[in-house]
């Protein structure tokens, strides 16, 4: 039986709402010695449906860490803002629903900020 690898990260609208949805997907096993993890954002909206290469490194896995106990602090969240690649925030808006940006899209012409995550 084939193991998947699946999402790091999924946020996404309650079903029967608008859709919108940011996951950060495994792709592959990293090759030993390597110091990157190969993933993608995908993201979907009314307005945008793509994917973004992005390499994850355990520093990244760490901040992620960090990361949630903010969000979890009802704090704002910005992980992977090295500059290196993709950026994504999170911004509690009120209980149980999110404001997701990922400032990389404006590169496409598209909003980069969409909001209603619960």
């Amino acid at each position: 039986m084939e193991d998947e690898l699946g999402d790091l990260i999924h946020l996404a609208d309650p079903p029967g709402t608008s859709g919108h949805a940011v996951s950060l997907r495994v792709l592959e096993r990293p090759a030993p010695g390597s110091d990157f993890l190969d993933c993608e954002f995908i993201v979907s909206t009314g307005t945008i449906n793509g994917s973004f290469p992005v390499g994850i490194t355990s520093d990244d896995l760490d901040k992620w860490e960090e990361a949630l106990d903010r969000l979890a602090g009802n704090r704002f969240v910005s992980w992977l803002n090295s500059g290196r690649t993709v950026q994504l925030g999170i911004k509690p808006l009120a209980p149980g629903v999110i404001g997701v940006s990922l400032p990389s899209l404006s590169a496409l012409g598209e909003t980069s900020r969409f909001v209603g995550l619960a």
